[in-house]
């Protein structure tokens, strides 16, 4: 197993989601003795037009980067995943 490298993994399913995905529990798991920068999925124009249209605002302003694309999310107390 990998230990303290920093990963990053640019990953076409998306982090969030209602279902569990091989890539994120991959990186999960890595996370735990390493540094690891998940990538989501690359958002289109379609992506920022039905943002729009739900009115969406939070994805909007990160779509944009009126918002800070880059975020932690803590999995314990002592390990995190950026995602980007």
């Amino acid at each position: 197993m990998l230990k303290r490298q920093d990963i990053i993994c640019v990953a076409r399913p998306n982090w969030d989601g209602n279902y569990a995905k091989s890539t994120v529990e991959l990186m999960k798991a890595l996370a735990r003795h390493n540094r690891v920068l998940y990538v989501d999925y690359q958002a289109t124009f379609k992506d920022l037009l039905g943002a729009i249209l739900k009115k969406n605002y939070a994805l909007i302003k990160r779509l944009v980067g009126i918002k800070n694309r880059l975020r932690e999310v803590k999995l314990t107390e002592d390990t995190s995943v950026y995602r980007a």
